[in-house]
């Protein structure tokens, strides 16, 4: 028990060693807003000159060791450092309104969180930093494990901003800017807040709320801001007011919001503006004019219409189309495609690219893509020719799913009556010529209108004439309508050995006739096929694959077989057969069972003919260790036959039997007891289902048999009168090692089983 439990300590170690990442960077959550851990921006708002304000930032430690912010290392970048943002030199003070507070390092314990502050300084009569200018600067953070400082970081960078003011009510925001938004936006327009902020220790009512357009509304006006009912500016507080813009025309719209407010009860009014602007955008490629050759191709919205085209292969239409750019906006192209079912897609062939002439194209400019609607089936075509733009990857506010796609629809009609004949060749087979019966191979063929108009077959023959092919029908055969099928029936019934080669010839109305399918056989004499089993040992419990091995270039003359296999059931059950890669893969069971028990009879119909494999079929049967150490495999040779159509058995069929045996592990020295010991085997094994456990006694006696996993546990008992084969289910038992033990007296012996 104490290497067992030393063992499972050094297992323990090794997967806690294995699942430690090495040079990986640790595992921390820096934020400042712990509503929203992404929020990047670190708003110290609005406040009065000479009133700093501070914000606390968050490091949640997940490793299992400290980690830290460090002071300044002259072999690492800064762990923590405030610069200025891009669109400010370097130099520039700004920066220095904005300042930590407490020294460094900062360190955080394994599975803590660490609260920092960061403060704004909010300088007070210092030319340096003016008031009412929004104050930026970037806060840049490294965190590292403390036991290798110089190690990956985790980075963090926040974007810092405040506004000092000497007013009583300011805003950090001076404008807002939709930019490019798309006409009609959807699901939502898009939307941003304004937010004011009281910087006073007094509550400050808000006496008006205003809109005024700078650019002309027609109907519905394209800003909307939701004004407050009554509101008021309570001391260090902020009202927020929502901005949303729906364009519903191309062009720009601006706009100025205005809030008026008393700072106190004696004093004038004072105001505060946010300036509004926007574009409205919109995508959109049109059909200026298409041509075809031949004419006519018409053109009707977003549709172009090649009309009616012969599906013959005669080259079909070619289409030249112009299309014009007549959005406000440049398109660039991402791609073009046709979409459609794979008929429908194939009916069309894209000849020259919108993408040929260049990535894009310029508001009000025309471009030129050229189709060909060439159609080798018949009907009615359909597909749809897309270009996908470049617009979902813009900084386009609210475009609607799919604006990105622009589609133009393609159709036609394929005028075309057509035959499908299955299978294109034929071939007999060989066939045997027997005194006894007349020889005889059967194919059947499908003729199918897969046309858009009936079908009509005129006459089937067989060239040339005089071969021993006979087709039925052949005359007076009904008209086919689309969609449907004709079966026909051929017989091959040669008298005397020959080698064919003939044509089945279909004359009908359909574009390419008429059609000749090939056909191929022969015939030759009668001859002898050896059928033979083999002879196997094995383990009582495995399962036995037993092939039934043939003539390979014999058996292909054969349509269907029927064969009788004897055996000693209380050695072998009998499971199923297995026809893959054999001579009967394809083919179809009459009957294929073991009745009685001890006889297994197997009837198969092939699709034609067996194919030409050496092994004609795999039987598959179960083992057991019964009274005796052997079994005959008996083929029965008057029941073993090979036929075709027109005859039972086209062949001397000569049989050969095998046999199976117990192997010399739980066989003949098994039984004999060799030794005076009591023996076990399993199978399988591994196992992951059900398992086979083999009990031979030299004596006479009961017998224990017990299960135990590997701390001892009992999972298993039994008790037999006599040697025996058991079995058991391991499939609710976790992986691991089993030990099987069987017991007689004071004999005993064990075998170990896994489960994976």
């Amino acid at each position: 028990m104490v290497k067992r439990s030393v063992a499972l300590v050094c297992l323990l170690l090794l997967m806690w060693l294995m699942s430690c990442p090495l040079g990986a960077q640790p595992a921390v959550d820096v934020f400042w807003n712990p509503n929203n851990r992404g929020d990047t921006v670190m708003d110290f708002g609005v406040t009065l000159e000479g009133f700093p304000v501070r914000k606390t930032f968050y490091v949640v430690n997940h490793e299992t060791e400290p980690v830290a912010i460090l002071a300044t290392n002259s072999l690492a970048e800064p762990y923590y450092l405030i610069v200025n943002t891009r669109d400010v030199p370097p130099e520039h003070p700004r920066k220095e309104e904005f300042y930590r507070i407490g020294g460094l390092p900062y360190h955080i314990p394994p599975g803590d969180t660490g609260e920092f502050e960061v403060e704004y300084g909010a300088f007070k009569n210092n030319p340096t930093f003016p008031p009412d200018v929004t104050a930026k600067a970037l806060l840049e953070l490294r965190v590292v494990l403390v036991r290798d400082s110089l190690g990956p970081a985790a980075f963090k960078r926040f974007l810092l901003q405040a506004l000092k003011t000497r007013y009583a009510v300011a805003s950090v925001v001076t404008e807002i800017n939709f930019d490019s938004v798309y006409v009609n936006p959807a699901p939502q327009p898009p939307s941003q807040q304004y937010p004011v902020t009281n910087a006073s220790t007094l509550t400050i009512p808000v006496v008006a709320q205003g809109l005024k357009f700078l650019t002309s509304v027609v109907g519905d006006p394209e800003f909307v801001v939701p004004t407050l009912p009554a509101p008021l500016l309570a001391p260090k507080d902020m009202l927020r007011w929502e901005v949303r813009y729906k364009p519903h025309n191309t062009g720009t719209d601006s706009a100025v919001f205005t809030i008026v407010y008393r700072p106190n009860p004696t004093s004038n009014t004072d105001s505060l503006q946010v300036r509004l602007s926007g574009t409205g955008v919109v995508q959109h490629l049109q059909v200026d004019n298409a041509s075809g050759m031949p004419p006519p191709v018409t053109v009707r919205g977003d549709t172009i219409d090649f009309g009616d085209v012969n599906a013959d292969g005669s080259g079909g239409k070619t289409a030249r189309i112009v299309v014009r750019n007549t959005g406000n906006i440049n398109i660039g192209y991402d791609g073009e495609s046709l979409e459609g079912s794979p008929a429908d897609v194939q009916a069309f062939t894209i000849q020259q690219k919108l993408m040929e002439g260049g990535s894009g194209i310029a508001t009000n400019d025309t471009d030129t893509l050229q189709i060909v609607f060439n159609p080798v089936q018949g009907g009615v075509h359909e597909a749809r020719y897309v270009v996908t733009s470049n617009l979902a990857r813009r900084p386009i506010k609210g475009v609607p799913d799919g604006a990105d796609r622009i589609v133009f629809v393609l159709r036609g009609f394929a005028r075309k009556p057509r035959i499908d004949v299955v299978p294109g060749t034929v071939d007999f087979g060989a066939v045997v010529q027997q005194p006894a019966c007349t020889p005889v191979s059967e194919q059947r063929l499908t003729i199918s209108n897969t046309g858009n108009i009936i079908l009509r077959i005129d006459s089937v023959t067989v060239e040339p004439f005089g071969a021993a092919v006979t087709c039925s029908p052949s005359t007076q055969i009904p008209a086919i309508a689309v969609g449907a099928s004709q079966e026909f029936v051929l017989r091959y019934a040669p008298l005397q050995p020959e080698l064919l080669e003939a044509s089945l010839v279909v004359h009908s109305s359909a574009i390419g006739s008429p059609v000749r399918i090939p056909l191929a056989g022969s015939s030759v004499p009668a001859d002898t096929l050896r059928v033979q089993v083999g002879s196997s040992s094995l383990r009582p419990g495995t399962l036995l694959q037993l092939p039934v091995v043939v003539d390979g270039n014999k058996i292909r003359m054969a349509q269907n077989s029927s064969l009788v296999l004897s055996f000693d059931p209380r050695q072998l059950r009998y499971r199923g057969s297995v026809t893959n890669k054999t001579a009967s893969e394809g083919s179809q069971f009459l009957m294929d069972a073991e009745m009685p028990r001890g006889v297994v009879t197997i009837k198969q119909s092939a699709n034609g003919s067996f194919k030409e494999r050496d092994t004609f079929v795999v039987l598959l049967f179960d083992t057991y260790l019964g009274q005796n150490v052997s079994t005959e495999l008996t083929l029965d040779a008057g029941t073993t036959k090979f036929g075709n159509a027109g005859c039972d058995n086209i062949f001397t069929v000569e049989t050969h039997s095998g046999t199976f045996s117990t192997d010399s592990i739980c066989g003949l020295q098994y039984k004999a007891g060799v030794g005076g010991t009591l023996r076990m085997a399993a199978s399988p094994n591994p196992v992951f289902g059900t398992v086979q456990i083999a009990v031979q006694a030299a004596y006479d006696g009961p017998i224990k048999v017990y299960g135990y996993d590997v701390w001892g546990t009992q999972v298993f008992h039994t008790e037999l009168a006599e040697s025996a084969v058991i079995s058991t289910s391991m499939e609710s038992l976790p992986p691991g090692l089993y030990v099987f033990v069987a017991t007689q007296g004071v004999r005993r012996n064990s075998v170990t089983v896994v489960r994976p």
